[in-house]
């Protein structure tokens, strides 16, 4: 009897702790879980304010081009020798398009 009575507590007691092993198992499963549902929406944000930070940048760039760009004209009505100047250096830098583009304009390129 006593036997039995061992071996039916050893029972009970194996299967307690194999519930709370489980139990213990989908909490753990459930953090990590959690946890890369937080880092995905935390790498969403920060790859979204990379996408603001390169807009922005590239709006800056461009606002930088048109400025020095409407500058360099303005001192050309007023400076007729920055012409043969800016020529020469777009000779060097303008791209084959761009080139045609300010030929086409009365740039000699």
């Amino acid at each position: 009897m006593r036997f039995f009575v061992l071996a039916a507590t050893h029972e009970i007691i194996s299967r307690r702790m194999i519930r709370n092993m489980q139990a213990h198992k989908s909490k753990l499963e459930e953090l990590k879980n959690k946890k890369d549902s937080i880092l995905e929406r935390l790498n969403n944000r920060i790859a979204e304010a990379q996408r603001v930070e390169d807009a922005r940048q590239r709006k800056d760039a461009t606002r930088y081009k048109i400025i020095l760009g409407a500058c360099l004209l303005a001192d050309l009505e007023s400076n007729p020798q920055l012409g043969p100047v800016l020529e020469q250096s777009l000779k060097r830098t303008a791209s084959p398009r761009d080139a045609e583009y300010l030929r086409s304009k009365g740039w000699r390129v």
